[in-house]
């Protein structure tokens, strides 16, 4: 028992002293760090409880989805965006044009009205052979573009402090999100560096 008990400290200190790194969470997390030194002590069901309350606060930090206040995260919100000396309206208009090198195809996607159909028309152009090898750096450039240093989006996206970015979604994009926790989260992982290049200057 004092082994589990041992253990199960260190994870609930660890956490806390994670979490109360974001200020927004200090008063909550102050008041379960000062109930962990004043009764937790030699207490397995009240640590238990604690770390349950911590997790709960840590799920609450993230950003599951780009949705509400945080839609400018998605590639579908308008903003923008260069690649190979064309302009498009959304970071899904690029990303799906530089699927293909065929020119005419390109123009057209960039041309149409909504991301929606952009990402639709992305389905049957015809796949450049490197695809796979470059897609992810290209999503990383039309992302730093989109939050370029002196751009209202660059601060938005700094504001989001150091909270995860999950790119949740429900219609199987296991790829560049998390469709009912599972998924690599490349869109998300890609945006918190960004992030974090921003933060350094």
């Amino acid at each position: 028992m004092n082994k589990e008990l041992d253990v199960l400290k260190t994870v609930v200190m660890a956490k806390i002293s994670e979490i109360q790194k974001d200020k927004a969470d200090n008063i909550g997390v102050n008041f379960l760090s000062s109930e962990c030194y004043l009764h937790c002590d030699g207490k397995l069901e009240a640590f238990q409880y604690v770390l349950d309350e911590i997790n709960k606060i840590m799920k609450e930090r993230n950003i599951e989805k780009f949705e509400g206040e945080y839609y400018f995260l998605s590639n579908f919100y308008y903003s923008d965006v260069a690649m190979d000396g064309r302009v498009y309206p959304t970071v899904e208009h690029a990303f799906q044009a530089a699927k293909t090198l065929v020119e005419t195809e390109r123009e057209t996607i960039r041309n149409v009205e909504t991301p929606k159909e952009a990402k639709r028309l992305g389905r049957k152009v015809l796949l450049r052979k490197d695809w796979e090898d470059v897609k992810i750096d290209i999503m990383k450039k039309l992302l730093i573009d989109k939050f370029s240093p002196g751009r209202e989006l660059a601060e938005k996206l700094k504001n989001t402090g150091d909270r995860k970015l999950i790119e949740g979604n429900y219609w199987g994009n296991t790829f560049w999100g998390v469709c009912y926790g599972v998924g690599s989260n490349h869109l998300g992982n890609l945006l918190m560096e960004v992030r974090s290049e921003l933060n350094k200057g």
